[in-house]
């Protein structure tokens, strides 16, 4: 009895190993299977690595060529007019009008792009315009003026209606006819209708009507025009003006006014 049940403890053990080896087998199987499994997916479907995207560069812009201005052309000398020479304390200077404008201009000034003053003379001017020198002459002298209303008494001079330049003046004033003139100034001036004003800080008279013949229209002047100097001296007391008439014995009569609010002076030689 005894032997009976060892023997069935045994036969135990050896299924009871048995067992235990075929569990073991499975699971060895198993893992193998999983493993040619995961093998044979990564042979046939690679994993793919992430590689850099290049970043686009953006492309210079093009640079513009520089390109110059069209060149302006100099305009002609002979559109020019001269008015009149004007003499300063230090250089001589040409009225020269372009298309209404009037300006006065001395050597070496541009002229209106026209060209360049290269020399004043007593009565012409020459220009260097487009490579050659034109001489321009004054021009014949326009006619007076209508007459204006008298300017009345102010502290500041009435702008006067724009008119053309000083006239030419360039023939010689009899002296006998500038002495009795200037002898009885304050009748030419009343004649005139001149009153005392003051432009710019500088005293004078404005004339309020010159007659075409008269001795100040022979003198350049026309109506509007102020009147400040003659000879250098001071004219701004229409009714007690200072006794010139010596003047007439000199080889000039230099005539200082103003006109549109511009100051000129011009000399008229005396015979």
């Amino acid at each position: 009895m005894r032997n009976r049940g060892s023997l069935a403890l045994g036969l135990a053990l050896v299924v009871g190993g048995l067992f235990a080896c075929r569990g073991k087998s499975s699971d060895q199987a198993a893992e193998k299977e999983a493993a040619k499994a995961k093998a044979t997916v990564n042979a046939v479907v690679p994993v793919a690595t992430p590689t850099e995207v290049p970043t686009p560069t953006a492309m210079p812009s093009p640079t513009p060529i520089p390109t110059s201005p069209p060149e302006e052309k100099e305009g002609a000398a002979e559109d020019l007019q001269l008015i009149g020479i004007v003499r300063g304390a230090n250089a001589a200077g040409a009225v020269i009008e372009l298309a209404g404008k009037q300006e006065i201009f001395r050597k070496g000034d541009a002229v209106f792009d026209h060209g360049t003053v290269k020399e004043v003379r007593d009565d012409s001017v020459v220009i260097h315009s487009r490579g050659k020198d034109v001489t321009l002459k004054v021009v014949k002298e326009a006619p007076p003026a209508t007459a204006e209303p008298p300017a009345s008494d102010v502290i500041e001079a009435t702008p006067a209606v724009r008119e053309a330049g000083p006239p030419a003046a360039n023939a010689p004033l009899s002296r006998a006819e500038v002495r009795g003139a200037l002898k009885g100034l304050a009748d030419v001036l009343a004649e005139a209708q001149a009153k005392r004003v003051t432009v710019a800080g500088t005293r004078g008279v404005q004339l309020g009507k010159v007659d075409s013949s008269s001795f100040l229209a022979k003198l350049g002047l026309r109506s509007g025009d102020v009147l400040q100097k003659l000879n250098g001296t001071v004219i701004d007391d229409p009714e007690h003006p200072p006794d010139l008439s010596s003047a007439a014995d000199g080889k000039e009569l230099t005539i200082g006014f103003s006109r549109n609010d511009i100051g000129l002076t011009v000399s008229r030689p005396l015979q």
